[in-house]
């Protein structure tokens, strides 16, 4: 488990991945060229963090949230497997890494969405899984 300083200073370091994944969006080495409007639309990711992430030095305090970047990998903007491959990463970091996993399956949060417009909490939702796996 990670302290709240260690989750912060791994955040600085998957924000240079992000940074370094949306420069290959916009010049196209990803296949295509991107527009920071198509990016925002696409994957979520606002405009006003693409001109932070394009410019680090006129934002050198601007690091990826925790939620942005479960919304990033929700997204398919970057992948669990390209943040492993970009960033060096401690066991613990790996371990925090691999929980974001989860974010990349959208059949599951399609299941968690109808779950709970059927009335299931997410404590209910739990309980659920818990049980199916304790069998």
């Amino acid at each position: 488990m990670l302290l709240e300083s260690e989750v912060l200073e791994l955040h600085q370091k998957i924000t240079v991945a992000v940074r370094v994944k949306l420069q290959a969006h916009l010049d196209g080495s990803v296949g295509r060229k991107w527009r920071g409007t198509e990016i925002a639309r696409v994957f979520g990711l606002p405009s006003n963090r693409q001109s932070e992430l394009k410019n680090p030095s006129s934002y050198p305090d601007k690091w990826i949230s925790q939620p942005l970047l479960k919304k990033l990998i929700a997204g398919g903007f970057i992948t669990v497997k390209e943040i492993k491959n970009l960033v060096p990463l401690s066991d613990d970091e790996r371990n925090y890494v691999d929980e974001l996993e989860i974010y990349e399956d959208r059949d599951f949060h399609k299941a968690i969405t109808m779950a709970k417009k059927h009335g299931l909490s997410t404590k209910d939702i739990t309980k659920l899984i818990i049980e199916k796996v304790s069998e």
